[in-house]
């Protein structure tokens, strides 16, 4: 499959959730590149050094797609198939939690519980991602003022809300709302809404058992959702080979 993995990790050290993550992509033999040369330098940084990546993808000319996602508190469990690829002939894909972003405009045109971005989790075709993120840094101090005056910090994932709100691309903003590529952990996430089965979890959104490409465990690590650490350890390291 013509994708590629992306991150940013600019931890000194491999953490254990790192390795655990690198581990997960080994398994299933989907490439991957870390951003992990440079010192943090806040959100947009974060979306300028990922801008400046996938234009150098796109130079190299090697893959299609690329999946930019967390690498800290997030495994994968399969690579991305013909149906998953299909969907990104138009669009961008981003992952689906519950929890309400801070865009208020965003939350009053999207009510549906699942109806809320995670950016912990992103795929498309890198001539796509790039136009996307170079809108995100375009916008940025507009947005920053239309939506969020009233806030001390944005991230990333508030700014691809407004622009999710606002989307003005040539092509489709698409939320993972059946998490078919990205199962978001919320507190709030229901245990009819998962299945966890020989070392797979499964989502069982829109009444379909499915599995996820991703699953994302957001937050504090040392505050695990749903005992979920010590179930992405064992889906690792123990599950099949």
């Amino acid at each position: 499959m013509n994708v590629l993995v992306l991150t940013v990790d600019t931890n000194e050290e491999k953490c254990a959730e790192r390795i655990r993550w690198e581990k997960s992509l080994l398994k299933i033999d989907l490439n991957f590149r870390v951003l992990d040369k440079e010192k943090w330098g806040g959100w947009k940084w974060r979306c300028e050094r990922i801008l400046k990546e996938l234009v150098t993808l796109e130079l190299e000319n090697k893959y299609k797609y690329i999946i930019i996602c967390d690498c800290w508190d997030l495994i994968f469990q399969r690579a991305p198939g013909n149906l998953d690829v299909e969907e990104l002939k138009n669009a961008i894909i981003l992952g689906a939690e519950k929890q309400r972003t801070g865009v208020k405009k965003f939350n009053r045109k999207y009510k549906e519980p699942w109806e809320n971005i995670n950016g912990g989790f992103i795929i498309g075709d890198i001539s796509n991602l790039i136009q996307y993120y170079r809108c995100i840094l375009d916008k940025w101090s507009t947005y920053k003022v239309k939506f969020f005056n009233y806030f001390n910090e944005i991230d990333d994932q508030h700014m691809m809300s407004a622009v999710f709100s606002e989307n003005k691309l040539p092509f489709h903003l698409k939320l993972d709302t059946n998490s078919s590529y990205v199962l978001n952990f919320t507190r709030d996430v229901k245990e009819n809404e998962f299945l966890i089965e020989n070392n797979v979890i499964y989502s069982l959104r829109d009444n379909t058992k499915k599995i996820p490409i991703c699953i994302h465990n957001p937050g504090n690590p040392e505050m695990p959702i749903q005992n979920l650490t010590a179930i992405l350890n064992k889906i690792v390291f123990e599950g099949n080979k």
